[in-house]
């Protein structure tokens, strides 16, 4: 009888917890259509399409991106916490236009329902750190931009040509709507640092890109950043999360001992969970061994 009583208590209590946080009760898993948008670049809309696969935080699937009437389909792996979502597409499985460069993109968005309760969202911003291009990954700069996800759980498949583009049509908040300043700030300081293997030791070709992290950070006093550490998947996961973990420790003290607030500097330790290219050969691997500085905050 005790027993039971718990249980309803704490069905009781989840319940709660549901109605007052999306995601955490939500399964993303299924099919989300929507756009990403470039406003840095040439502030035109892309189609995209995600299949996603939901198991306790930890989600993953593909992402088509539609260019001019081709197209390349990525994998992605991700997390969710609350009703924050992160994936990063970390390799191109399908390409059916090779002579052009595609972007795989780390992604960082929201979730929430519309008021009828039908039609799921997912929007946020990007940024991309990893080119693929005649079937070689490179480490290159990618310009960032914002996206929005549509899900609506009691479509018909014949009203799904109605649905997309119904989706257009939807008057919808950009995530960051200061495109002049932060976006501005964004292209200019967010970029990727590569280490040394096993080594919280900078490679020399990356000296460069923290400098003019910290020139940004100087002239740019109300920039807040996160220095999102990553690691390739060779060996114990507990040991590369403590990698991850001294590599941006080692970050932030430069910063801070070059007259940039510690209050400004946030960190997030990701391990191997989501590489940029995939693990198959010491050249990707590289790539993935990074920390990414991310504009939090003007």
């Amino acid at each position: 009888m005790m027993i039971n009583l718990l249980n309803i208590i704490i069905s009781l209590t989840l319940l709660i917890f549901c109605v007052e946080s999306d995601a955490q009760c939500q399964n993303i898993s299924g099919r989300w259509l929507g756009s990403i948008t470039i406003p840095g670049y040439n502030g035109r809309e892309y189609p995209i399409e995600v299949s996603a696969t939901q198991k306790d935080s930890l989600i993953s699937g593909r992402v088509k991106i539609t260019y001019e009437g081709k197209y390349a389909i990525m994998k992605f792996q991700g997390t969710v916490s609350g009703n924050n979502i992160i994936i990063s597409e970390n390799e191109v499985i399908e390409d059916s236009y090779p002579n052009h460069v595609w972007c795989l993109k780390s992604f960082e968005g929201k979730f929430h329902v519309d008021k009828s309760g039908l039609i799921k969202e997912i929007s946020g911003t990007y940024t991309g750190y990893t080119t693929y291009y005649d079937n070689r990954y490179t480490n290159e700069y990618c310009v960032p931009g914002s996206f929005i996800l549509f899900q609506n759980s009691s479509i018909q498949i014949d009203d799904e040509k109605k649905f997309r583009s119904n989706i257009k049509n939807i008057k919808k908040e950009e995530p960051l709507s200061l495109y002049n300043s932060k976006y501005a700030i964004s292209y200019l300081i967010s970029t990727s640092l590569q280490f040394e293997k096993t080594s919280s030791n900078l490679l020399e070709s990356s000296i460069s890109n923290l400098n003019k992290v910290l020139n940004s950070l100087s002239e740019n006093r109300s920039v807040k950043i996160i220095l999102e550490s990553h690691t390739d998947n060779v060996g114990d996961p507990k040991k590369n999360f403590k990698l991850a973990e001294e590599r941006a420790i080692k970050i932030k003290k430069h910063l801070a001992g070059n007259n940039i607030l510690e209050s400004r500097i946030q960190c997030r330790i990701l391990g191997s969970l989501l590489p940029l290219a995939p693990n198959d050969n010491e050249h990707n691997r590289s790539l993935n061994r990074r920390v990414v500085i991310k504009v939090q905050d003007l």
